[in-house]
């Protein structure tokens, strides 16, 4: 698998190899170089493979720099958000949906009763 994972690092293609959760890490330092965006360009599965392969091996005691918590924040621009207000950064107002049924007249969230300027996704 090291070999493997060498190889894919340098051709910086994601090889869809298996991985053990049992077995220990091989080295005690990872560098994530992958991109949660990846998927637009052809590696529809690499970002799950790696979030889960980061997970498994910081919970196999290696460290990892870029690892699943950083990667995964970066999934999210509402987590984003959130982590900044949190930190006493003031962001956009803004609400997370997916289905623009969620904002309808129905709903306690109203597009027409919101702050300027905002933040819709």
């Amino acid at each position: 698998m090291a070999e493997a994972a060498v190889c894919c690092a340098r051709a910086k293609v994601i090889a869809y190899a298996p991985f053990s959760n049992v077995e220990p890490a091989l080295a005690p330092l990872y560098f994530n170089q992958a991109s949660p965006s990846a998927y637009v360009r052809g590696n529809t599965r690499a970002v799950p493979l790696v979030l889960a392969y980061m997970r498994t091996l910081e919970r196999l005691g290696a460290r990892v720099l870029n690892g699943a918590d950083v990667f995964a924040l970066e999934l999210s621009r509402s987590a984003q958000a959130t982590l900044l207000r949190t930190l006493g950064i003031e962001t956009p107002w803004s609400i997370t949906f997916n289905d623009a049924a969620a904002v309808s007249n129905d709903n306690s969230v109203r597009v027409e009763s919101t702050e300027v300027p905002g933040i819709l996704r």
